[in-house]
């Protein structure tokens, strides 16, 4: 780095600075922009390059990365799945909320004679509400105090689900107990708004009379309510449907290469790096071992600039590189669909400080299929011809000796771009990537690292599985995944428990008229049927409106894979499926027992 005389040689280095307290972060910027141009406007175009610069707050680095992040940046959270986070916990915050109003205002009726009593004394219906609101608020913060208690529980539990470290003694946490009450009293509020109002409205003379009755229109309103959270039910399993569907198609999605059984070595040290093609060769020396390559990374190490020969660097198109031996097609299990392999090279040069393009690049070069189209090239026909490459003023001719089919070098979340691979002094490489015997795993590792610390005594034998990098891409689809998995289940189960809540009420306000049908008849199966099909259409109702909305916020999450899946219509038929079996054992679990019941009691009751 320290011989580079060309500001756009290489911009795969990030750069720290602290600015003074109450600094202008624009002013600064500007001024950064424009010393940039004034050094590097000649070596810009020169090369047809553009540079700017950007700053970002060294606390933003972790969550606010996306836009940064490229092939050498280290793995970045995603502030995409806070907010995920937080959807689903108010997904199922708003599904309690509903559960207390419909319980509530189902319960209206047994509450109405102590509304009457309390108005003919002379409360007004501001009392009646603030008593029924302080209720909801002592109900919410006892809920606050027990889900404190399960938090401290399971904790551990949802660290290793998302796979994070969360503690809440950290330092960051100190505000958190603030915004447990403030979410704790807006929740309290927002669940006893509409049952004070409704209830504070009873007229005390009908109440007093008996005339009160759950009317029509309250009803009505309750059948929003039971829509809403079927809707929402319904959104959360078809959303899981898609997730699970589409990261199981990229995790088993067939990447053009061979990655299992691949051993990687780590070449972390100069002493490594010397002896790394001794290494190699006592490696084939074991049986255990199919095939081993020598490479600067296990898939991609870097990019360069290419035109074709006799073009200009306006011509360009950055492609991104693996520089390796020989060995690296038969390792990987690339497919060569065109030309030859790169021959073996001797490379003498010692000196690490210069340049690579000066003496440590092979002069042959294998383009992938999206290389030789976007360098203007037919996949055959690419053969033997020359592409250059512009470095610090000097342009560099490679022949093309092959063309490979297109392979995954990145996860899916990424399109296949141009892809090149290029012969390398091995003073230069960062890996060893060997194809293994599966069934001798151990053995091969064991075998490995011994001849390791023979050569490299004063290196740590450092080693992992190409798969398992390569997966390592997925890790937070798959946390994601999980979430939305265990966060369904609960929605569902609270949904479930609010149903089951208004069809015991339910039940037991109808207990005269079930003693009634089981007299004249009615067969269990018939007062289960009765019960079930005033839900049953609501279901239908709540999925015929949730399914447009699930499908366009996940055909839009789908478009933002490059490699996805298409959704089918048994998603629809699962989605509502579910609703309709899970919705019938919660009726049934209760109306069963209330259908058996001896109708006698229920009528001498009355």
């Amino acid at each position: 780095m320290a011989n580079n005389n060309n500001w756009v040689v290489n911009d795969n280095y990030y750069t720290y600075i602290k600015l003074k307290h109450g600094s202008n972060l624009q002013h600064v910027l500007k001024e950064l922009n424009a010393y940039t141009l004034r050094h590097a406007l000649a070596d810009m175009k020169a090369g047809n390059d553009y540079m700017t610069n950007s700053l970002q707050p060294l606390k933003d680095i972790h969550l606010y990365s996306l836009e940064f992040q490229d092939y050498l940046a280290y793995k970045q959270g995603n502030i995409n799945y806070l907010y995920l986070l937080a959807s689903i916990a108010l997904v199922i915050l708003a599904l309690g909320c509903i559960n207390y109003m419909n319980l509530t205002t189902a319960q209206a009726i047994s509450r109405a004679r102590e509304v009457g009593v309390r108005r003919v004394m002379g409360a007004g219906k501001a009392s009646i509400r603030y008593q029924f609101m302080i209720e909801t608020l002592v109900i919410s913060f006892c809920a606050l105090i027990i889900s404190i208690g399960l938090a401290f529980l399971f904790l551990p539990l949802f660290n290793t689900l998302t796979g994070q470290s969360l503690s809440f003694f950290a330092m960051e946490n100190r505000s958190l107990i603030v915004w447990l009450f403030l979410v704790t009293l807006i929740t309290g509020l927002a669940a006893g708004l509409y049952p004070a109002f409704h209830l504070s409205a009873f007229k005390p003379v009908k109440v007093l009379k008996g005339k009160i009755s759950d009317t029509s229109g309250m009803f009505s309103v309750r059948k929003v309510l039971i829509v809403s959270q079927f809707i929402i039910s319904t959104c959360l399993i078809f959303a899981t449907l898609v997730i699970w569907n589409q990261l199981h198609y990229m995790i088993n999605a067939k990447t053009g290469f061979d990655p299992d059984q691949q051993l990687v070595l780590n070449l972390n040290s100069g002493e490594s790096q010397k002896n790394s093609t001794l290494l190699v060769n006592q490696l084939l020396k074991n049986p255990n071992f199919k095939s081993v390559t020598l490479a600067a990374a296990p898939l991609v190490s870097g990019d360069l600039n290419l035109y074709p020969q006799g073009k200009t660097i306006n011509d360009k198109q950055q492609v991104f590189f693996d520089f390796a031996d020989e060995n690296y097609l038969k390792t990987l299990g690339l497919e060569l669909i065109a030309g030859s392999n790169i021959p073996p090279e001797a490379f003498t040069n010692t000196n690490m400080q210069e340049d690579m393009e000066l003496h440590d690049f092979g002069k042959q070069v294998i383009l992938n299929e999206e290389a030789a189209k976007l360098l203007g090239f037919n996949t055959y026909s690419a053969i033997g011809k020359y592409v250059s490459h512009l470095h610090n003023g000097v342009v560099y001719n490679y022949r093309v000796v092959g063309v490979v089919k297109n392979y995954h070098y990145f996860s899916l979340h990424a399109a296949i771009g141009p892809c090149a691979i290029m012969g390398v002094n091995p003073l230069r490489c960062s890996a060893i990537v060997a194809k293994i015997d599966g069934r001798h795993i151990t053995a091969a590792v064991q075998y490995a690292s011994e001849n390791w610390k023979k050569l490299n005594p004063d290196t740590p034998f450092l080693y992992g599985f190409l798969n398992d990098i390569f997966q390592g891409d997925y890790e937070q689809d798959k946390h994601a995944q999980q979430m939305i998995g265990t966060f369904t289940f609960v929605a569902i189960f609270i949904s479930c428990l609010g149903l089951l809540g208004l069809i015991t009420y339910s039940t037991a306000q109808k207990a005269r008229e079930i003693g009634i049908r089981k007299v004249v008849g009615a067969s269990a199966a018939n007062i289960v049927l009765l019960f079930s099909k005033q839900y049953f259409k609501l279901i239908l109702v709540a999925n015929l409106i949730a399914w447009p909305l699930a499908w366009y916020y996940m055909n839009n999450w789908l478009h933002t894979f490059p490699y996805r899946i298409t959704i089918s219509w048994w998603m629809f038929a699962v989605s509502l499926s579910s609703g309709v079996l899970v919705a019938f054992l919660t009726i049934a679990f209760k109306t069963i027992k209330a259908a058996r019941a001896n109708p006698v009691i229920s009528l001498r009751t009355e």
